[in-house]
């Protein structure tokens, strides 16, 4: 699936993963291939970014909105590190 993680300063993250964990509101959720269509408020936590290569990266958000349809994600953060 197409990832795509930006903040209002940069193009943080941009690739094909097999999977993403992302804090939301309503808990943690974990995006996989052919996920349901899901619009999303992100919480202040980790974004952990799991590689089919079996490497991982994990970034601190301090918030934003996560968007999935047709194996598609963008996650809009308000801040990045």
């Amino acid at each position: 699936m197409e990832v795509k993680v930006i903040s209002p300063s940069k193009k943080v993250f941009e690739g094909t993963v097999d999977a993403l964990t992302v804090p939301t509101t309503t808990g943690i959720v974990q995006i996989m291939q052919d996920h349901t269509p899901l619009i999303s408020e992100i919480s202040p936590g980790d974004l952990l970014i799991h590689k089919a290569s079996g490497d991982n990266e994990k970034y601190f958000i301090s918030g934003g909105y996560l968007h999935v349809d047709e194996n598609k994600v963008v996650v809009l953060a308000d801040n990045v590190e």
